[in-house]
């Protein structure tokens, strides 16, 4: 059973928004050479929101009004996301980008830390490009050749399932209902009239 007064779950809960971004980041873009567009890296954004909102929570859980304001900030968090997912699932089929549309911002982070939160490529382009002079890894050519003829990232791709926007949008639709079955309780107490 779901506590949401468990400080260990919440800070458990955290890994995965920490893992997926981490994997998003040293997996697809350094080792595989797939550039993220500006939608890319929104949803980077939107995982590190999640992740500062659990850590928040986590800290917070054991008073009412902390758990109350904790699930609003992984709520709103996830809804960042799912937003931002919905548009790259979009422009996957469309092929156009707001990367042509300067100025791009996101609170200076994209200067701050540019490898992580600057765009550099088209949203609806996700297939690895390599630079000429890149010596790889044989686990490394075959990753990127799997992508390559697949035209892009999918989850299975040797059936194009599971386009990255699809992954993302059901791992924010899915935190977001952890978070509901967490706090399920305390918000049905919260809206429940009371006896007179």
């Amino acid at each position: 059973m779901i506590k949401a007064q468990n400080k260990k779950f919440w800070f458990v809960l955290t890994l995965i928004p920490v893992f997926l971004l981490l994997v998003s980041h040293f997996v697809f873009v350094k080792w595989l050479y797939m550039r993220p567009c500006t939608e890319c890296v929104y949803i980077r954004f939107g995982f590190c929101l999640l992740a500062v909102a659990l850590i928040f929570t986590g800290f917070a859980c054991t008073y009412k009004v902390g758990r109350l304001a904790g699930f609003v900030a992984v709520f709103l968090s996830c809804g960042y996301g799912i937003y931002h997912s919905w548009i790259l699932l979009s422009t996957e089929t469309i092929g156009s980008c707001a990367i042509n549309n300067p100025p791009f911002s996101l609170f200076g982070l994209e200067r701050v830390f540019p490898t992580l939160f600057k765009p550099t490529g088209e949203c609806g382009f996700t297939a690895p490009i390599v630079p000429f002079d890149a010596n790889l890894g044989s686990l490394q050519s075959w990753f990127i050749q799997l992508y390559s003829e697949a035209d892009g990232w999918y989850l299975i791709p040797s059936i194009k399932f599971g386009t990255m926007a699809e992954c993302t949008f059901i791992a924010f639709v899915a935190m977001m209902i952890v978070a509901l079955i967490a706090e399920g309780k305390e918000i049905r107490e919260a809206f429940k009239p009371k006896e007179k």
